[in-house]
């Protein structure tokens, strides 16, 4: 017997080689017969099993595949199985047709990585590492983050299942307007909240808003007629104008309040109404500014500073929620510093 290229070949008794059917898988030159089932070296996969031609033209199994069996070539894919996903860290991967982890792009820091695509973390939480971490009172916001009622000034209970620290509930005479603690009323000259926009306030009538604090315009000497129209030295101001002024609450330095005549002159007064005394009672004109850089209070003749223990006098004493501006005690409000100590004060309806 012989091969004659894949077809099999018998010589007859009369010594002449008949040819035979063509092989499928060829013809062994050894035996000059057809390969039974496949062309030896040749590969294929069976499921997830690699399998080789052997030289008598049979297959053999090689290794179950971990990943798959690549049905183009007969081997295994070597790391991952074509089109799968995972995420390295922050950097979503996918597996390419070789059987190789090819990365993408890293998530952006408002995102986590999960199951090999970036994805935002649920409403009620935030992002920590490549995870998601609930927001509660502990973490709020971010990990780590405390929210506690020393957050929001006047807040007797807080929350943060939402991500940001919110006053539940407010102390006496204040309320919650679902995230921070606010001052019922109107806002007149001295009440001036930080954050008062998210109160929704509303400056009394008279009054401007003048970069978030409400100015008389008719006679603030800092704000005269407009904001920030500042009257100069020896002036005061007089229904929106600067006018010379021949005696003003500086050289006066009343004790307590500093009060207006029809003619422009000033006196001192120690008449207040409110249940701090923080609002000056004046015949005509509101309260103005009492400050005198010369000389902050006097005590038996003598100036001293003024301090949260000594407020305009040696025997007025501010309250723990409460800081000395000048020579009035004023709200501590949480976040803010008051801009000078010339404030005129005006009184709030709780």
């Amino acid at each position: 017997k012989q091969c004659s290229g894949s077809i099999p070949q018998t010589c007859s008794s009369s010594g002449s080689w008949t040819n035979g059917t063509s092989c499928t898988y060829g013809c062994n030159t050894s035996t000059g017969t057809c390969y039974p089932n496949c062309s030896p070296g040749s590969k294929q996969c069976s499921g997830s099993i690699p399998q080789t031609c052997s030289s008598s033209g049979s297959w053999t199994n090689g290794t179950s595949c971990t990943y798959g069996c690549n049905t183009s070539t007969g081997t295994c894919y070597p790391n991952c199985s074509p089109g799968s996903k995972r995420c390295n860290g922050r950097t979503p991967q996918t597996c390419n047709s070789s059987g190789n982890w090819t990365d993408g792009l890293t998530c952006p820091s408002a995102m986590i990585c999960s199951a090999g695509s970036c994805i935002f973390c649920n409403s009620n939480q935030h992002v920590y590492g490549n995870t998601c971490e609930d927001n509660d009172n502990t973490n709020c916001g971010d990990h780590g983050v405390s929210c506690t009622t020393n957050t929001h000034e006047h807040s007797t209970a807080v929350d943060c299942s939402t991500g940001v620290c919110s006053a539940t509930s407010c102390g006496t005479f204040y309320q919650s307007n679902g995230r921070i603690c606010c001052a019922p009323g109107l806002v007149g000259e001295e009440l001036i909240i930080d954050n008062a926009s998210d109160c929704n306030y509303n400056c009394t009538d008279g009054y401007t808003d003048c970069s978030g604090r409400c100015k008389d315009l008719t006679m603030d000497p800092h704000n005269c007629g407009s904001c920030g129209n500042a009257c100069g030295s020896g002036k005061t101001c007089r229904n929106g104008s600067c006018v010379s002024s021949s005696l003003d609450c500086a050289r006066l330095n009343c004790a307590k309040c500093c009060c207006g005549n029809t003619d422009g002159t000033k006196y001192c007064s120690n008449s207040t109404v409110g249940n701090d005394g923080l609002v000056c009672l004046c015949q005509f004109d509101p309260l103005e500014p009492t400050c005198d850089p010369n000389c902050e209070h006097l005590y038996d003749g003598t100036c001293y500073a003024n301090d949260d223990s000594h407020c305009g006098s040696h025997n007025i004493a501010c309250r723990a929620s409460e800081t000395c501006v000048g020579k009035v005690c004023k709200p501590r409000i949480e976040g803010y510093t008051y801009a000078d100590d010339c404030i005129i004060a005006t009184p709030y309806e709780p």
